[in-house]
């Protein structure tokens, strides 16, 4: 029987040592025991030599160890669902990815893109023209500002009117939608502002800026 091998493999195998562990490996390979992962008969071969207590709790740990790498949810027992409803309002917000649908992904979707917040802040001191736009931010090319301006009319956040007169020319607006974004540019600011303190205080007093 494999339990009684010569050597005394089985009485060894009581003690967790690297040199222990080394043999029990050459014995399993010595007696052609198929994998630790199987079932059925190879745990029985298993139990043969380690007892058959040992051979259920290898096996689990194996089997465990082969969960956790397929589900990481079930592998990582840390992972709550006691979501903060502050931050998580509703099950949109319950998602393990990005999606489309959820109203965090679909605000930043709203205000992204360079120069797109300074333009809704242009926009929300009321209507503005073209020309306008571009001497409020006069760094802002003419092809930018037609793409920014395309894009949040697209998604119904600015309209356009084309007024009568000569030269006619067309002025921009936030839609009722548009100007519900300016809470949330307020908050960026302000978490922004915090953000750059909160880094002025860790880098410390710069070089010159110490008073004689």
């Amino acid at each position: 029987m494999i339990g009684r091998s010569p050597g005394g493999a089985g009485d060894r195998l009581a003690r967790c040592g690297d040199e222990d562990t080394v043999r029990f490996v050459d014995l399993l390979d010595s007696t052609g025991v198929p994998g630790i992962e199987g079932s059925g008969e190879d745990q029985g071969v298993l139990a043969g030599v380690v007892g058959k207590s040992d051979t259920e709790r290898m096996v689990g740990e194996v089997s465990w160890h082969a969960v956790s790498q397929t589900d990481p949810v079930a592998g990582n027992q840390t992972v709550s669902n006691g979501w903060d409803r502050d931050l998580v309002l509703d099950t949109r917000g319950e998602t393990r990815h990005p999606e489309p649908t959820c109203p965090v992904e679909v605000a930043l979707a709203a205000v992204a893109g360079r120069w797109t917040t300074l333009l809704l802040r242009e926009l929300m001191h009321g209507p503005r023209s073209f020309s306008q736009l571009r001497v409020a931010l006069p760094r802002l090319s003419a092809k930018v500002l037609s793409e920014r301006l395309a894009r949040l009319a697209q998604a119904d956040l600015v309209e356009c009117e084309r007024q009568k007169g000569f030269p006619s020319h067309t002025v921009y607006r936030l839609t009722p939608v548009g100007r519900t974004l300016k809470p949330l540019l307020i908050e960026l600011y302000r978490t922004g502002d915090a953000l750059l303190r909160e880094t002025a205080v860790r880098r410390g007093p710069t070089v010159g800026s110490s008073r004689a």
